[in-house]
């Protein structure tokens, strides 16, 4: 045949032409072929996949269609088959399915001919070609010689065989004898894919066909038919590391796909390290912004008993979805999701309360630093989350709008102050949030709630447009279901700002590609002055069990010193009421806010704020401004400053002998709404554990660890260096995989 189109002998249809196209149905056929063709410069062509034509070709190509299914040999438990190289291979699986042979089944919807299968060892979903292989014979191209390669002199390794190594161009596949089974199938659901799909299904027992079809449909989902629609399948570069690489790479991922080449290097799957990468289901569109955003906005909605959203975002969340979908972008990094905050972040054209009665009406005309570096990568508001009344509180029943509910329990508090946006985390109403950290509000609520906290350090993340509570102390984190989660989240709202004289210009670090789960020879601290008197019983036994898991995750304890701890509790309580009552100051009802009527201008502004604060942050604000008063600057505020420092500077010296350290989150579990709402003391103390992170502007995380006598949720803080978010974000990463904790959320609120 002369220049005969190969359009319709390739997948991608490439209408590019073959000077000599030779159709062979037979070995007779090659070997007559090999006699005549002095020239050894030819191309095989199977099923055409995976062919890309960029000209024509001027040297012979054959095309092999060798057919023919015949059953050779069987016994009662297997089948040997004999197929032609010509077969189409998708069409042979099915032929196994019918006939009930077994070993090809997760294999089935491959594109391309039989005679390919070997040489590249194909393999999908847990399965490959090798597993099944009994020989494969075919014609030596230079001489025209048969032989019959067994299995083992395929030298079948992943993605590879002889035939495309050392035979490359060299030997012509004609037949493949595969050995089947007939009874008592190997059924291989380990793929994670797979078995999720089954699951999904209600298929517990499947059977080959069950397995075929699955593979089939969930193909069907990723890939377009290649006949109407040209591709290559799943066809990846899988990378060669060295021993060395791979070593380390082993040590993180255990479970790592992997084959070792001769010469001592790696090769790593591709498809496993795709599928393990994180943002496969966003890639393949599995579901589309729209229809995440009507998932969150639905179950919200449904979820009004939580009290979680102070202001709802949500039509116009779902429009921005909508246009996100029509125009995707899926190099940002929160592409298209629906994300709810925490409602002390100023949003442009939406309005932002601080959970008081006196910014109830407040429409901010500009957008906080951390939120626009949200949207800036993708991501769309939800909603504004509940939170204590200018993030003063531990409970969330400060707030104008009423106390928000823990999912955990019904009358359970969620911890505060950013207790709507753990609540709304715990109960599915945001994928993830963002709250700001005081004294322990984005930490101890994450603890109370079974979720992740991080307090990034001081200065590492923009306080412009946060409604502010104590300027020294207030820092921005993220909040999520896991850790990894929050590393992405910190990628994004970590930035230095020139708007903000507190941030700080450092090197941050990409701290979702650098995490890792290797924290083998790290130095963890174990204060001592943490195990504090009337401690409960559950809480020194989850500190003892996460001293444990650290060990297991090859970190070395240390006994460590934090000789002024006990000072932290009052010391926060002088220093954050002080800037409270300053900050505060600037509501007085002329420029912005409630404004309340009164004879006078000095009448105006104590209706104002009589009217517009809550009983704690009154409380707080008369603190303040007593401390602060002439005759008790020195007495109370100057000396909180200089225990402040003697409390940074235990840090310093403990981190001379350790790399981070490793803490309760709170002293004890979520309490009651209402339990200590009459006390106020006994709330400030839940957060002896956590305002010394703040006190020292150290980064802090709180990773649920275990649960109490009633099932409720407790947590583990992690502290780090000053900028050193990695370890910690490492150390959490490796801990959370040994503790392996799974939140009990009934959704009692939606019955």
């Amino acid at each position: 045949m002369k220049k005969v189109s190969l359009k319709n002998y390739n997948s991608f249809s490439v209408d590019a032409k073959a000077k000599n196209l030779i159709h062979i149905s037979s070995e007779r056929e090659i070997i007559n072929f090999i006699e005549k063709n002095k020239k050894n410069e030819l191309l095989i062509l199977g099923g055409g996949t995976n062919i890309l034509f960029t000209s024509d070709i001027e040297y012979p190509i054959l095309k092999i269609e060798i057919k023919g299914i015949e059953i050779i040999n069987e016994d009662d438990n297997e089948v040997l088959v004999s197929v032609g190289a010509g077969e189409n291979w998708d069409q042979l699986v099915w032929w196994c399915i019918e006939n009930n042979f077994g070993g090809i089944e997760n294999l089935v919807s491959i594109p391309g001919n039989v005679g390919s299968a070997p040489i590249q060892n194909i393999g999908a979903y847990g399965k490959e070609i090798k597993d099944v292989i009994e020989n494969c014979k075919g014609v030596f191209v230079n001489n025209g010689s048969i032989k019959i390669f067994s299995k083992d002199e395929c030298k079948f390794s992943y993605r590879s065989s002889i035939f495309k190594e050392e035979l490359k161009n060299k030997f012509i596949i004609t037949n493949i004898t595969l050995r089947l089974t007939k009874k008592n199938h190997n059924i291989n659901i380990e793929y994670a894919s797979l078995n999720n799909y089954l699951t999904e299904n209600g298929i517990s027992k499947p059977s080959i066909k069950n397995i075929a079809e699955s593979v089939h449909l969930i193909r069907k989902s990723k890939l377009p038919n290649y006949r109407e629609f040209g591709n290559a399948g799943s066809f990846f570069k899988n990378p060669i590391i060295s021993k060395k690489q791979f070593k380390q790479i082993k040590s993180l991922f255990p479970e790592i796909v992997s084959f070792k080449n001769k010469n001592s290097d790696y090769k790593i799957s591709a498809a496993w390290l795709i599928e393990n990468c994180g943002f496969k289901n966003i890639k393949e569109k599995k579901i589309s912004s729209n229809e995440a955003a009507k998932s969150f906005v639905d179950r919200a909605e449904k979820s009004k008993k939580i009290n979680a959203y102070v202001t709802e975002n949500f039509e116009n969340c779902l429009k921005l979805s909508k246009e996100f979908d029509d125009k995707p972008n899926f190099d940002l990094k929160l592409p298209g999701i629906p994300i709810a905050v925490k409602d002390l972040f100023c949003t442009n054209e939406v309005r932002t309360t601080a959970g008081s009665n006196i910014l109830n009406n407040f429409v901010p005309t500009y957008e906080s630093t951390v939120t626009q570096n949200i949207w800036n990568e993708g991501g769309i508001l939800l909603g504004k989350l509940n939170c204590d009344e200018f993030a003063m509180g531990s409970s969330n029943e400060t707030s104008f709008f009423g106390n928000v509910q823990n999912p955990i329990a019904e009358d359970l508090v969620p911890g505060g102050s950013s207790g709507g946006s753990s609540a709304a985390l715990a109960a599915n109403l945001t994928p993830v949030t963002i709250g700001t950290d005081t004294g322990g509000s984005i930490r101890q609520p994450a603890s109370f709630t079974g979720t992740v906290g991080l307090k990034p350090t001081y200065g590492s993340c923009s306080r412009y447009g946060i409604v502010a509570f104590a300027s020294s102390l207030d820092q921005a984190g993220p909040m999520s279901k896991d850790v990894k989660d929050s590393s992405i989240l910190l990628e994004v709202i970590s930035s230095f700002d020139k708007k903000d004289s507190t941030s700080i210009d450092f090197k941050r670090n990409n701290y979702s590609s650098e995490l890792t789960r290797n924290i083998k020879g790290l130095k963890i601290g174990i204060p001592k002055e943490y195990r504090v008197d009337g401690m409960p019983d559950e809480i020194e036994k989850l500190w003892k069990k996460g001293i444990e898991y650290a060990k297991d995750c090859g970190a070395e304890i240390i006994d460590i010193s934090l000789p002024h701890t006990s000072y932290a509790l009052p010391t926060y309580y002088i220093v954050a009421p002080a800037e409270a009552s300053s900050n505060l100051a600037r509501y007085d009802g002329v420029k912005y806010g409630l404004r309340s009527s009164g004879k006078n201008l000095i009448d105006m502004y104590e209706k104002t704020r009589s009217e517009g604060f809550g009983e704690e942050v009154k409380r707080r604000v008369m603190i303040g401004t007593y401390v602060l008063s002439s005759g008790y600057y020195d007495a109370y505020y100057l000396k909180a400053q200089k225990v402040r420092q003697l409390i940074k500077q235990d840090f310093d010296q403990a981190y001379n002998k350790v790399d981070a350290i490793l803490t309760p989150s709170t002293p004890s579990s979520a309490f009651k709404i209402g339990e200590k709402s009459n006390d106020p003391v006994s709330m400030y103390l839940n957060d002896i554990f956590t305002v010394p992170v703040n006190l020292a502007g150290l980064p802090g995380i709180s990773i649920p660890a275990g649960v109490d006598k009633n099932n409720y949720p407790l947590g583990l803080q992690i502290i780090g260096k000053p900028f050193d978010e990695q370890t910690v974000l490492n150390i959490a990463y490796s801990m959370e995989e040994k503790i392996n904790y799974k939140n009990n959320i009934t959704d009692w609120w939606m019955k």
